[in-house]
């Protein structure tokens, strides 16, 4: 199987950025949170089953996931927050290992904005931090999100600590310079990737 580089990191440090630098050097790359969002669209039986347990009331005129609905009710009852995650967990990981096993470049890149949060990083053969000062991670979050700057560092505070972060990571790019300057960090790290 080809190794999987498990890209990371927090708020507004650049990690789609740099996933569309390595999908542009051909890098098979998914995104976690993509195919959680993917496992619950119209159509799909999970997305029928969350129906069934929290109503229709749950569901867009559209038909699809009312997801700041949705939100709203798992976050406030731990039962049916285990039970959601019970449903779709499964079925993400499926998906994962699907892509996994049919990865067609020299190596994958998975990114996932909380996989060292949740302790998922021992599913993936290395992990990238995409780190950012957190003075540069606050003044993006504002411009990009629109976010005062108390806004910005309360997202920050419930991430995991930058040296933490930068304790469990195999590599890390400094991204606190331009899109030229991350091109030239990610075609690095890509060219040391294609060693493994």
């Amino acid at each position: 199987m080809k190794p999987v580089v498990g890209l990371t990191g927090g708020i507004a440090s650049g990690k789609s950025s740099a996933a569309a630098i390595f999908a542009a050097l051909g890098v098979d790359c998914i995104d976690a949170d993509d195919v959680a969002k993917a496992v619950v669209a119209r159509g799909e039986p999970a997305l029928r089953q969350i129906v069934e347990q929290f109503g229709p009331d749950i569901l867009l005129e559209s038909g699809d996931l009312n997801r700041p609905a949705l939100r709203k009710l798992v976050f406030s009852d731990p039962d049916k927050l285990r039970w959601l995650e019970a449903l779709t967990h499964p079925l993400v990981y499926q998906r994962l290992k699907d892509w996994r096993a049919n990865i067609s470049s020299h190596y994958g890149i998975l990114v996932s904005p909380l996989m060292l949060e949740r302790r998922q990083h021992h599913t993936v053969d290395r992990v990238l931090l995409i780190d950012v000062p957190p003075e540069v991670q606050i003044q993006r979050t504002m411009a990009r999100d629109g976010s005062t700057e108390h806004e910005a560092q309360a997202i920050m505070a419930t991430q995991m600590a930058r040296h933490e972060k930068r304790e469990l990571a195999d590599d890390i790019i400094l991204n606190d310079g331009d899109l030229t300057s991350l091109r030239h960090k990610v075609q690095s790290q890509h060219d040391a990737y294609m060693k493994l």
